[in-house]
């Protein structure tokens, strides 16, 4: 995938063609394909397949990057609410995407691993000569308490992603997968008509232990006509 990546780094745009003269295209992986830029475009005609390396962990992979640094809340932070407040400067600027979390753990959804609240947003205004109101572009998603040690950091977002009919593996299972598109920290990324063979080996059983495409820290991502596929191997 070295080649891929390159490409990804140069211009953001990759065309996967469905054959090489008579042959269709199987594009035999030897490790991950890494987007870790903005602007990326990935389209694969009908034909053209992924091949995983064996137990593949995931063969896209999108990663933007978490905050390396966190600076408290001053004040509390509301659900709906398009604004946080801190004491004192960070640096952000207008167009910064930040993260905001707290210790609260996730009351609406399942919490397997005790997930806490957390959200991004992007800057929009920023406010006050100290204390600091930092104005997003959409409202948050839950209550950020300064008494659950409430947060921000400047995240490191990666916009205008698009995945446009990828295909992974064939009926016979050549690899484990585990995660076929694996996404984080990813802004209006879009996964359009994906489809993917099993999670197995030749001829074994079922392995339900990994997922199709998972989705870690992303804003208004879009899948649209996802297809996972067990096939009668």
């Amino acid at each position: 995938a070295s080649a891929i990546n390159a490409a990804i780094a140069a211009n953001g745009m990759v065309e996967f063609p469905a054959a090489v003269g008579s042959s269709l295209a199987y594009y035999g992986l030897s490790s991950r394909i890494n987007v870790t830029r903005s602007n990326v475009h990935l389209r694969f005609q009908n034909g053209a397949v992924l091949l995983p390396f064996a137990n593949a962990g995931s063969m896209i992979e999108i990663n933007g990057a978490p905050p390396a640094t966190w600076v408290a809340l001053s004040a509390n932070a509301w659900q709906n609410a398009c604004v946080i407040t801190t004491a004192t400067d960070p640096g952000w600027q207008v167009g910064d995407w930040l993260e905001i979390r707290a210790d609260t753990v996730i009351a609406s959804t399942p919490n397997y691993f005790g997930d806490s609240v957390g959200d991004c947003h992007k800057i929009t205004q920023k406010l006050g000569s100290g204390p600091f109101q930092w104005v997003f572009d959409e409202p948050l998603c839950d209550d950020f308490l300064t008494s659950a040690n409430a947060v921000a950091g400047k995240a490191t977002m990666l916009e205008n992603i698009v995945i446009e009919n990828p295909q992974f593996n064939t009926p016979d299972f050549a690899s484990i997968i585990n995660f076929s598109i694996r996404a984080q920290y990813c802004a209006g990324l879009k996964i359009i008509r994906p489809k993917a063979f099993g999670s197995k080996l030749a001829f074994g059983p079922d392995n339900p232990t990994g997922d199709f495409i998972k989705i870690i820290n992303c804003v208004n991502p879009y899948i649209e006509d996802p297809c996972m596929t067990h096939g009668a191997y």
